[in-house]
């Protein structure tokens, strides 16, 4: 008897093939979807790297990086800041 894989009830692809490469990727981005689900914006390298005790914001980019090649997360646009008319 086999057994069945979950699947995610959104896309019903397998939750299985849809881990990341190591448990720390995995802490980050629960973290990082825990916190767009309670904010409504993703957390800064900062924020990330306080939460999870991470001593290089380097680190956490790294971690992101690959969790965007593995398609968990998608690049987000940054807003560049306005501009005021005095500094034009």
């Amino acid at each position: 008897m086999s057994a069945t894989q979950p699947t995610c009830p959104n896309c019903g692809s397998s939750i299985a093939a849809n881990v990341p490469n190591t448990a720390r990727q995995a802490e980050v981005l629960n973290y990082v979807i825990d916190f767009e689900r309670r904010r409504g914006s993703r957390p800064s390298y900062s924020q990330i790297a306080r939460h999870l005790q991470i001593k290089s914001k380097a680190t956490v980019c790294k971690h992101i990086r690959s969790l965007r090649k593995q398609g968990f997360l998608k690049d987000v646009e940054v807003e560049e800041p306005k501009t005021t008319d005095w500094e034009q």
